[in-house]
C-alpha cells in the first residue's frame, strides 16, 4: 500500500474488487468513500467549475466538513460553524501564504 504512514492508529480494513467482493458483513465496504468523492465532484463541477493544486487541500477540507455534517440541522451546523471559527483568512494569506501568523482579526484604531 502506498499510504501506510500515519495511519497506524486507525483500523484500516478493505474489500477485494477485483474478486467481485463489494461487501463484507454488514460494515466492511466502500460506500461511504465512494459518496464522499461523489459529493466532492458535483461539488467542484457544479461551484467552482476547476479547482487548484495549490488550494486542494482547502476543498477536500471544506467537503469534508460538508459530508461529515450532512445528518445534523442546519442550526447544529451553524452553532458549530461559530463556535470553531479561528479567525479572519485575509486574501494575502489564502493567496500568497503571506500575513500575520495568528489570524484573529485585529480592532481597527480609531
Amino acid at each position: 500500500m502506498l499510504y501506510r504512514s500515519g495511519f497506524e492508529r486507525y483500523r484500516h480494513l478493505s474489500v477485494w474488487h477485483s474478486g467481485k467482493e463489494w461487501v463484507r458483513g454488514k460494515d466492511i465496504h466502500t460506500n461511504n468513500v465512494e459518496a464522499f468523492w461523489s459529493v466532492m465532484k458535483r461539488g467542484v463541477y457544479g461551484i467552482y467549475h476547476q479547482i487548484s493544486f495549490k488550494h486542494l487541500q482547502r476543498y477536500c477540507d471544506e467537503f469534508s466538513y460538508r459530508f461529515n455534517s450532512r445528518q445534523i440541522t442546519d442550526a447544529e451546523r451553524f452553532i458549530f460553524a461559530t463556535q470553531n471559527i479561528e479567525g479572519r483568512l485575509s486574501y494575502k494569506r489564502l493567496v500568497y501564504g503571506k500575513g500575520k501568523e495568528n489570524s484573529q482579526q485585529q480592532t481597527p484604531q480609531a
